[in-house]
């Protein structure tokens, strides 16, 4: 079972994670910083458009369009750690889902450059 779920991980198409993980960046992310962060408008608006071209990228298919926009996403997942880590801390349970959301755009991002490394070799 366990490798079933590894191979799954590794290999499976991303695309509904990408498309999930740049709604997240365009609704969740703002949403949630600006109840617990404050207004921070231009991490915001770069997280946005972030989320924006992620959803563009998968829309038009390719493969370095993708990759490109997996890894900002995943920067930009990492910078929202980051900044709660600093900024409040993580009293609450609740602020662990950013490590959820470190994991699914880092798992997207290394699907993407595996597929990409099979498609150029």
């Amino acid at each position: 079972m366990i490798r079933k779920l590894i191979d799954i991980w590794l290999y499976s198409d991303s695309e509904p994670t990408e498309i999930t993980l740049g709604l997240c960046c365009i609704l969740f992310i703002p949403l949630c910083s600006l109840a617990e962060l404050g207004c921070m408008p231009a991490f915001k608006i770069c997280v946005g458009i972030c989320g924006l071209y992620q959803l563009w990228a998968v829309t038009k298919g390719e493969i370095d369009m993708r990759v490109t926009a997996a890894a900002l996403v995943f920067a930009m997942a990492v910078t929202t750690m980051v900044i709660y880590l600093v900024v409040v801390g993580w009293k609450d349970p609740m602020h662990y889902k950013w490590i959820v959301f470190i994991l699914c755009a880092f798992g997207s991002l290394t699907r993407l450059l595996r597929e990409k490394h099979y498609k150029n070799g």
